[in-house]
């Protein structure tokens, strides 16, 4: 990922892939989050923003990217919708993805009500999009078993007072 300057801007995320060994570049997006990782051979899951740079990140999606050489354009896909700032971690399952991401509501949350709100970790499933909540109050990283079939994580119990 790197990151683009504009006069008298921040700047903003792009997103790119380069291929060692046909050594093309991949320009995959103007207005992506952090979260992304490669879920197959010539395929690229990553966040992608609903807005443009120059408003907030608070809504979005994970969208799956095939990296096909031969094609003038990327194939994108979406996959699930997800709160772009939130969805820091993103790592392929054997049927879909597990991801963690603050979930999203409607009206959408001001991001100073969400400043206190761990996020949780969630499982997608490709073969019929549904999405389910695996815990809550996890910490944003999370480590699947070489084997696929446990996920370490964090759980964030919130103090009590």
């Amino acid at each position: 990922m790197r990151r683009a300057k504009e006069t008298g801007a921040e700047g903003h995320p792009q997103l790119f892939v380069y291929n060692i060994g046909s050594k093309k570049l991949y320009a995959v997006s103007d207005n992506c989050g952090n979260g992304m990782c490669f879920a197959g051979a010539g395929r690229l899951v990553y966040v992608e923003t609903d807005r443009d740079h120059h408003t907030p990140l608070t809504t979005g999606q994970i969208v799956e990217v095939l990296l096909d050489e031969s094609s003038e354009q990327l194939e994108r896909t979406p996959q699930v919708d997800v709160i772009p700032g939130a969805t820091a971690f993103i790592q392929p399952t054997e049927d879909g993805l597990v991801f963690t991401t603050l979930p999203r509501s409607f009206p959408v949350k001001s991001a100073k009500q969400n400043v206190d709100r761990p996020p949780g970790l969630y499982h997608f499933t490709r073969a019929n999009g549904g999405v389910t909540a695996m815990a809550e109050s996890s910490g944003p990283v999370f480590m699947p078993s070489p084997d696929g079939k446990r996920i370490l994580y964090v759980k964030v119990t919130p103090r009590t007072c």
